[in-house]
């Protein structure tokens, strides 16, 4: 193999030679040309790019961190809550549930676990009633299965909903 290279280099320069002066200049712009493309092709397009995605991706990830961040806080303020026992925390859901959704809804308490049945609850009500129950009885949410009513803000179905254990 190394016996071809020097003829295969001897070959090419040969072709060269034989090329008249407006020929060599047309391939030496047509191998520039190639040459440019590849270098444009491999590395300058990629890198342009990758700036181009930097600054919006510097933008999703403060959303993300600012988000992360208000999820710590509201950890951090649970932590700090005291501790409510499974009987209080029921009536406390208990009497969420009346202030705020009244006759639209159903309790069935087993242990920490209850059941909620709604019906034809609005969905401004359930959001706030949802946020009242995670605070003052510090229900939270195992399980939903909701189904809207057409064209309208109602809602119907259950909840599963898990209080704190004694």
């Amino acid at each position: 193999m190394a016996a071809d290279t020097p003829s295969s280099l001897q070959t090419a320069r040969l072709f060269w030679q034989r090329l008249a002066p407006r020929e060599r200049a047309a391939v030496t712009v047509a191998a520039a040309l190639a040459g440019i493309g590849l270098v444009w092709g491999l590395l300058l397009a990629p890198a342009l790019a990758t700036l181009r995605q930097a600054e919006r991706q510097r933008a999703d990830l403060a959303i993300q961190a600012q988000h992360m961040q208000r999820l710590a806080q509201q950890a951090n303020t649970l932590k700090a809550l005291p501790q409510i026992k499974t009987a209080d925390a029921l009536r406390a859901l208990q009497t969420t549930t009346q202030e705020q959704l009244g006759d639209a809804a159903r309790l069935t308490a087993q242990g920490d676990h209850v059941s909620v049945t709604l019906t034809r609850v609005d969905a401004t009500r359930l959001a706030a009633w949802l946020a009242q129950a995670r605070a003052n009885a510090r229900a939270s949410v195992q399980a939903m299965r909701l189904t809207r009513e057409a064209a309208s803000p109602v809602w119907s179905g259950t909840l599963s909903l898990t209080l704190p254990p004694s």
